[in-house]
């Protein structure tokens, strides 16, 4: 199972990301083929995006730097540690 996510499954980069790295004519490219596998299309150019602005579609929040205090809220709780534990064994198989 592990293998097949990366074999069966295209996983591309967060368009948010890119569009927050500066890469935008990439960010416009994952959209369209995303669009593409979900059977509909995209008029979306660099242009576009260049109309509305940056700050606008990535938003005020910035990257977070991580912390130990980052981590410890992902295991507040009993729930929630479960939680955390099964994602990171699934994923980490």
């Amino acid at each position: 199972m592990w293998g097949i996510r990366f074999f069966i499954f295209t996983l591309f980069e967060s368009p948010r990301y890119l569009i927050s790295m500066g890469r935008d004519a990439e960010a416009v490219d994952i959209i369209h083929k995303i669009a593409q596998y979900n059977g509909k299309t995209s008029n979306l150019s660099v242009e576009d995006l260049e109309k509305v602005g940056k700050t606008e579609l990535v938003g005020k929040k910035q990257f977070v730097k991580r912390s130990a205090h980052n981590v410890q809220a992902l295991f507040h709780t009993k729930k929630m540690a479960f939680s955390t534990s099964l994602l990171i064994s699934l994923w980490g198989e």
